[in-house]
């Protein structure tokens, strides 16, 4: 009797041990929340550029200077790229004109493009990068292309080059670049 005795304590307490660890009751909460986008943006660091100077000449001549900084600002969150765009009006000077195509712009590999904070999947790859591959401007085109995994913030410095014909007047010439993204 002493051994039925031991094993009915032993199941009394295992049942008991069994009802502690089971709560009486539970209730549970699905908890939910909502990323918004953010944009995207392109900015730069200043709103005007002095080329430089060139004297006339009878072959003709350029011109060559750097834009203020470019900063292309990724905050959508998403996995989508980005292509950023530069165009530009005619030079002028009152009457005078120096076509938009007579200009190219390029980026220095010094200048850019540079991540600047989060990650790429890919490092952002320009379409002009040095002076022999300039894009020639006018119409908007695609300048700097990035594939992104993430929110990002890339920068990055163009160099244009104005190509001044013999037949170009002394003057001082002013045209717009635009800077676009999608």
């Amino acid at each position: 009797m002493r051994k039925a005795l031991a094993l009915g304590t032993v199941a009394l307490s295992l049942a008991g041990l069994a009802a502690a660890a089971a709560p009486a009751s539970a209730a549970d909460v699905t908890a939910t929340f909502t990323v918004a986008a953010g944009t995207l943006s392109i900015a730069t660091a200043a709103t005007s550029a002095n080329l430089g100077t060139a004297t006339t000449s009878l072959t003709g001549t350029t011109v060559t200077g750097t834009l203020p900084k470019v900063t292309v600002t990724d905050n959508r969150g998403s996995t989508l790229g980005w292509n950023s765009s530069v165009a530009s009006t005619a030079f002028t000077s009152g009457a005078l004109t120096i076509a938009a195509s007579k200009a190219k712009a390029y980026i220095v590999p010094t200048n850019g493009p540079t991540l600047t904070s989060a990650a790429l999947s890919a490092v952002p790859s320009t379409t002009a990068i040095d002076a022999a591959t300039g894009l020639t401007l006018g119409a908007a085109q695609v300048f700097v292309t990035a594939t992104t995994t993430a929110s990002n913030s890339v920068d990055y410095t163009p160099t244009v080059q104005v190509t001044i014909d013999s037949t170009v007047a002394a003057a001082t010439y002013s045209g717009t670049i635009s800077h676009t993204v999608v």
